[in-house]
């Protein structure tokens, strides 16, 4: 998922990089939040928390980086979402509604996260992390 669509409070300027060929020294005003910002990961959260408390997402005291309703559980770190929860429909219904607020990349079974192995098994209903 892109968290480009994050919108800067702030004024916040920059200036063209050397590597580019310049023809007279320019000074940018953001519009947008960039990659490589410290604020941006910030910002990110922010619209991400705000979108899972529209949909009545509480995130969990003790990560504020893990949100939860009656049924499913989303992890958000960065750019990467880990849902977890044993009916399948509803992590369908979740993504559809995040796919049609954000543009995402699906990688439908997760086999990896924060450099983690990820293991499930359906049939017993385990997710596990190591």
């Amino acid at each position: 998922m892109t968290f480009l669509h994050s919108d800067l409070k702030e004024e916040i300027y920059v200036i063209q990089l050397n590597e580019y060929e310049k023809k007279k020294e320019k000074i940018y005003k953001l519009k947008k939040a960039l990659y490589e910002l410290k604020q941006f990961s910030y910002l990110w959260y922010k619209v991400m928390h705000w979108f899972l408390d529209s949909l009545e997402y509480t995130w969990i005291h003790v990560n504020n980086s893990v949100f939860k309703n009656d049924i499913l559980f989303v992890a958000v770190y960065v750019d990467d979402i880990l849902i977890c929860r044993s009916n399948k429909n509803e992590i369908l219904g979740l993504k559809t509604k995040l796919s049609d607020h954000f543009k995402m990349t699906n990688c439908e079974t997760c086999k990896h996260y924060l450099e983690m192995l990820v293991t499930q098994n359906r049939t017993l209903q385990t997710f596990i992390l190591s």
